[in-house]
């Protein structure tokens, strides 16, 4: 049996939802729940795991689980589309849209052929961070600016001093690198921090970002590092461990 589901907002669907998956994975999971699509992901080397949720509209008794293959392809199948709402039909194996203009019916897979990552969401929240920050989307940019000077690292090392949170572009594992150093914040609240070194990628990856700040929380014991991000349509999350020294 059909189903429908409506998304307001094309724009903020495809930028807020979609492209940040896409920065992640190829395929994705989508669970409808609650009225919302929620996608729990992660980069091929689980180096960072990822949830996102949007809004939409339809009824459904019990959860529904899409299949994506290609993230990508379904970005530019929408971009195709004139109308800011979309009316999709969920079959039991596509998705698929018409209007006067276009109508395209795009597949998705069988269970169990893509990983589902395991990200507890619940856990995440019951774990304890001994350090948080905002981080402002101006300062990502010049961060992203400061890694071409230090081109030759792809690696970040996050630490306190005088009451404010620096990043240090560099490879303390390399020698005669060149290196930049910038301040994330003026203030944070919590522990100080010696130095937490993270994949610089991370950065790359929340850039899209449509929100102007960044909510970062790190536990040092457990050596991971959390971003949250909401906007007026949803919430994204990134987990990522620190790395090496």
């Amino acid at each position: 049996m059909s189903k429908t589901i409506k998304i307001k907002n094309k724009i903020a669907f495809v930028k807020n939802f979609l492209t940040p998956i896409s920065k992640i994975s190829d395929s994705c999971i989508l669970d409808i729940k609650n009225n919302n699509f929620n996608c729990a992901t992660s980069t091929p080397d689980n180096s960072v795991m990822f949830h996102v949720n949007y809004p939409i509209e339809g009824v459904f008794d019990d959860t529904e689980v899409l299949n994506c293959p290609d993230v990508k392809k379904l970005i530019k199948a929408i971009d195709t589309i004139d109308d800011t709402d979309i009316v999709f039909t969920l079959e039991e194996n596509n998705l698929t849209y018409k209007d006067k203009n276009i109508r395209f019916k795009y597949h998705l897979l069988e269970d169990d052929i893509i990983k589902r990552t395991k990200l507890s969401l619940q856990k995440l929240s019951d774990t304890h961070f001994n350090t948080s920050f905002i981080l402002e989307n101006d300062r990502i940019r010049d961060l992203i600016r400061g890694s071409v000077f230090s081109s030759d690292s792809n690696k970040i090392y996050i630490y306190t001093n005088d009451g404010c949170v620096h990043a240090e572009l560099t490879d303390k594992g390399r020698k005669n690198i060149d290196t930049i150093s910038l301040i994330m914040a003026n203030s944070f609240d919590g522990d100080t921090i010696d130095s937490v070194p993270l994949s610089f990628e991370i950065f790359r990856i929340i850039d899209t970002s449509a929100s102007k700040e960044i909510f970062i929380k790190i536990n040092n014991k457990l050596g991971i590092v959390l971003f949250e991000i909401e906007n007026n349509y949803n919430k994204m999350t990134y987990l990522i461990s620190s790395l090496i020294k």
